[in-house]
């Protein structure tokens, strides 16, 4: 790899960045006028009538286009979309049932990957929506009771893990820095838009302390196409996901913050990421894998804004810090930071809009990488050796955007340093644009 020229790249799509975000500091923003929150509207005044009724919609759509400036086979453009559209009824609005609602949710995902197509060999891509296959799918279909004054929070029904543990902001399109990370690294654990059968309970000990828990369902056949759309539940149940979360919301110095820490114990048997059945590696046996008869893991998140203009302002500038340690037996990752400074609001004229960085590293687990390397001490004549997987570190600048309160657009720049965690690959340069609208 070309070190200079990567940096020459480098500069001069940072440099166009932000020379691009700069013109923007005289641009006026649009009213603040919450009529305009979704670009259909009021429907004719039929929205707030279902509103007032007990019956919510929420419709979007991200986009989000990528192409390489360097690294894989060959330069590649690629475009994958999200659309979703849910409902939440009020039961007590709509039947008297006091505490109670209902939601519902069909998320469609299409287009293609920028990973896959242009072979970049990134182990977090740079296209956070894409994946699960294109197909609609059901992806939140529960009841919900509050109850002891909203204290305490249930839920029933199916759930996708991300949205009740380990959530995180997703401002960045680059999945290290987008949204809990549990069904990112863990494979039986999944996120938007996969659901599953799950139980949710969250109890709130004060107004800044909550403690949640939660049981899911885990059986790989929700990851086919085929069952995107299934209301039951098919075969294919190994076990079960049992994730825990504690949360501090205090605000210091006048400045909120949100610090969670918590992990998840599974049940089902598992592939042991490098021993075979005998306790030999098997990247040199060939031999079936080690069953693990459980997994475990943790996670800590910080959110924490450090600078207002004024008191109670949401201008200012917010560390994000996102730290994972996922088993170290099962997993191909055992280790995941990513920290981020994201700034809101940084022009007077543009409150709303937000301009962030981050760096994040993704080590691959090392007993996986040990591995590696003694199936290479010992390579048989004409065989390749691996390669011997350390850390993919990626780093990330962005500005979103807020074009109007329905609609922004984020163009992104990406380098992915060692991706696959192997120094034989070239660096990645991606530069990424995501669009979202809320109808």
């Amino acid at each position: 790899m070309n070190a200079f020229k990567t940096t020459s790249r480098l500069a001069r799509a940072c440099a166009t960045l932000v020379l691009w975000a700069c013109t923007l500091a005289a641009a006026p923003a649009f009213a603040d006028d919450p009529s305009d929150a979704d670009l259909s509207g009021d429907w004719g005044g039929a929205r707030t009538q279902l509103h007032d009724a007990g019956i919510d919609f929420d419709i979007v759509y991200f986009s989000e286009f990528a192409t390489n400036l360097q690294g894989g086979t060959s330069t590649k453009y690629a475009y994958a979309a999200e659309g979703s559209i849910a409902s939440t009824l009020n039961l007590q609005t709509l039947f008297g049932w006091h505490g109670a609602s209902f939601r519902v949710k069909f998320t469609n995902r299409n287009g293609d990957g920028l990973n896959q197509q242009a072979e970049l060999n990134e182990i977090m891509p740079s296209q956070a929506i894409y994946g699960r296959g294109s197909v609609t799918r059901l992806s939140q279909f529960y009841l919900q009771q509050d109850l002891l004054g909203g204290d305490l929070r249930l839920k029933l029904g199916r759930l996708a893990v991300g949205d009740e543990f380990g959530d995180f902001p997703c401002e960045f399109m680059l999945l290290p820095f987008c949204g809990s990370q549990i069904g990112n690294l863990v494979s039986t654990a999944y996120n938007n838009p996969v659901s599953q059968w799950a139980a949710y309970g969250r109890y709130a000990f004060s107004p800044s302390f909550y403690g949640a828990v939660g049981i899911y369902q885990v059986n790989p056949s929700w990851l086919k196409n085929s069952q995107g759309l299934n209301f039951g539940s098919p075969h294919g149940t190994i076990g079960a996901l049992l994730p825990y979360e504690f949360g501090w919301q205090p605000t210091l110095n006048g400045l909120p913050g949100q610090y969670k820490i918590g992990g998840w114990y599974e049940t089902s048997s598992l592939d042991d990421v490098v021993l075979d059945e005998n306790g030999g590696n098997r990247l040199q046996t060939g031999d079936p894998a080690l069953k693990r008869g459980h997994e475990f893991g943790f996670f800590m998140s910080i959110v924490q804004q450090l600078t207002a203009p004024a008191p109670g302002s949401k201008r200012g500038l917010t560390a994000e810090v996102y730290w994972m340690l996922p088993d170290a037996h099962t997993a191909t990752v055992d280790q995941q930071t990513s920290v981020a400074l994201v700034y809101h609001g940084p022009f007077a004229a543009r409150p709303d809009d937000l301009v962030g960085i981050g760096a994040a590293r993704i080590h691959v687990n090392s007993h996986l990488s040990a591995g590696e390397a003694l199936y290479n001490a010992d390579l048989p004549d004409g065989m390749t050796p691996l390669d011997v997987q350390g850390s993919e570190r990626s780093y990330s600048m962005f500005y979103r955007l807020q074009l109007l309160p329905s609609l922004y657009t984020t163009p992104e720049l990406q380098l992915i340093h060692d991706p696959s965690g192997s120094s034989r690959n070239q660096d990645d340069v991606v530069f990424a644009l995501r669009t979202v609208i809320n109808f």
